[in-house]
């Protein structure tokens, strides 16, 4: 039910470490049911985390999921 969605990728080197965050808002109803087993936030929470990145979920207002994952 969302009407705007704003996406924001961004890359930066600390300490020689090269972090990749993106984040993902809208302005729908958020998670009204939560994560559930075969929803596809929690595959991505998985995903995320088999980077050894980190995944977060926000909200109300609307949704927002931001991720934070280290390469190389």
């Amino acid at each position: 039910r969302a009407s705007r969605c704003r996406v924001r990728l961004r890359c930066n080197r600390r300490h020689g470490v090269l972090w990749l965050f993106l984040d993902v808002q809208d302005d729908g109803i958020g998670l009204t049911g939560g994560l559930r087993s075969g929803n596809g936030l929690r595959s991505m929470r998985d995903r995320i985390t088999a980077l050894d990145g980190r995944l977060h979920f926000g909200g109300p207002p609307g949704m927002r999921v931001h991720a934070l994952v280290r390469q190389g």
